[in-house]
C-alpha cells in the first residue's frame, strides 16, 4: 500500500486538481479488477482501511486551529455553521427520496459538507451498511469511491464557477472568501478557489472559512456515529422479528449485536485524538508558537495525508468494478444535488450574515 501512496501523492502533487485518495482508490480498484491482488494482501489492506485510517484522521487535527476560526467573527460563523447542516440534512432527505443506497447517502453528505475525500474518509470508519447485506467492506468500499469522485468533480466544478459568480454579484472580499469557503469541498480546492481572485484577503477568508467547516467533522462523526449504532441495531431487531415470524432460522443473516456495542453515546476514540491534535495546534496558535512549530505541523499535515491515501487504496482494493457501476450512478447524481444546495445555501447565508 505505501507503493499506491507514494504513486497517488506524487500524481497529486503534479496535478493538485486530481485528489491523491481518488487516484489512490482507482488504483486499489485496478488491483482487485485485474486479479493483481493476492490473499495474503487481505490482512494489510484490514489494517489499513480501518487503524490507518483513524490514525490519518487523527493527525488531520493539526491542521486546525480554533483561534483563527472564532477570529473570523459570528457571521462567517453562521454561514459556516448553517451551510453544514443544511447540506447533510437536505442530502440524506433527497437520497432517502431517491433511494441511493444508506452508505453512499452518509458519505456524500459528509464530504460535500465538511471537506470532500478527507470527511469521506473520517466518516467511513463509522458509517455501517445494512447488515444484511453480504459484503459490508465492499459496500463501504463502493460507497467511498462514489462519493470521493463526486465531491472531487463537482468540487473541481465549484471551484471554478464561484469566484467568477463573486465577481459578477460583486461580492465584497470578506463575502466572496466565506462563499467560496463555505461552498467549495476540498481544503485545496478552496485555496486553487481563491488564487484565482489574486487577493490575499479572499485566500485568507476562505482557507480559515474552509477550516472551520473541518472543525464539525468530529461532533458530526460522533453524532452519526452513535445514529449508526441504534440504526444497525434496530435493522437486526427486525431483521429477527420477521424472521422468527416466518419460521426461518436466524444466526448468520442477522448476526446478534447485542453483545457487541451498547446504544448509550459513544465518541470513537479517533474523533477524540482528533479533538486532542486540534487543540493542540489552537493551544500552539493562542501561547504564540505557531510560526516556531510550523515546520512540525506540516510534516505532521503530510503524514495525514499519506495515512489517508493508504486508507482508501485498501477501500478501492475492496471494491469489484461491475457493483461500483451499476450502483455508483445514483450517487453521483446525488453528489451534483449535493452540490446545488452547498452553493445556493451558502449564497445566501453569505448575503444575509456576512
Amino acid at each position: 500500500m505505501m507503493v499506491v501512496a507514494t504513486v497517488s501523492h506524487v500524481i497529486n502533487m503534479a496535478v493538485p486538481l486530481l485528489s491523491g485518495m481518488l487516484i489512490a482508490i482507482i488504483i486499489g480498484m485496478i488491483l482487485r479488477n485485474t486479479g493483481l491482488v493476492r490473499p495474503s494482501f487481505e490482512a494489510g489492506f484490514a489494517f489499513s482501511g480501518k487503524t490507518v485510517l483513524r490514525l490519518g484522521v487523527v493527525l488531520l487535527g493539526f491542521r486546525l486551529a480554533l483561534p483563527d476560526v472564532i477570529d473570523l467573527g459570528i457571521g462567517p460563523i453562521v454561514a459556516i455553521t448553517g451551510t453544514v447542516v443544511s447540506v447533510y440534512f437536505v442530502t440524506l432527505f433527497i437520497g432517502r427520496r431517491m433511494r441511493t443506497p444508506h452508505s453512499v447517502r452518509v458519505l456524500t453528505a459528509t464530504g460535500t459538507a465538511i471537506c470532500g475525500a478527507a470527511a469521506v474518509a473520517g466518516m467511513s470508519s463509522v458509517v455501517r451498511p445494512d447488515p444484511r447485506w453480504a459484503d459490508h467492506d465492499e459496500e463501504v468500499g463502493v460507497a467511498s469511491a462514489t462519493a470521493i469522485a463526486s465531491v472531487t468533480l463537482y468540487g473541481t466544478a465549484t471551484m471554478l464557477l464561484i469566484p467568477a459568480l463573486a465577481s459578477v454579484f460583486g461580492l465584497t472580499p470578506t463575502q466572496t472568501g466565506v462563499w467560496i469557503g463555505t461552498s467549495v469541498h476540498e481544503v485545496g480546492q478552496v485555496v486553487a478557489s481563491a488564487g484565482f481572485t489574486h487577493s490575499d484577503t479572499i485566500l485568507d477568508v476562505a482557507t480559515v472559512t474552509k477550516l472551520g467547516r473541518v472543525v464539525l467533522l468530529a461532533p458530526l462523526v460522533a453524532f452519526v456515529g452513535y445514529l449508526e449504532t441504534y440504526r444497525e441495531k434496530t435493522i437486526v431487531s427486525m431483521g429477527r422479528a420477521r424472521a422468527l415470524a416466518e419460521g426461518r432460522i436466524e444466526g448468520d443473516y442477522f448476526p446478534d449485536l447485542s453483545q457487541k456495542r451498547g446504544s448509550s453515546m459513544t465518541i470513537p476514540a479517533f474523533v477524540v485524538g482528533f479533538l486532542a491534535t486540534m487543540m493542540i495546534r489552537s493551544i500552539a496558535g493562542w501561547l504564540g508558537w505557531a510560526e516556531f512549530l510550523s515546520p512540525t505541523f506540516h510534516v505532521l499535515n503530510t503524514a495525514a495525508s499519506i495515512l489517508l491515501i493508504i486508507a482508501m487504496g485498501a477501500m478501492g482494493a475492496g471494491v469489484h468494478l461491475k457493483t461500483l457501476l451499476t450502483r455508483g450512478g445514483r450517487g453521483l447524481v446525488l453528489g451534483f444535488i449535493a452540490m446545488l444546495v452547498a452553493t445556493l445555501v451558502s449564497f445566501a447565508l453569505v448575503i444575509a450574515f456576512v
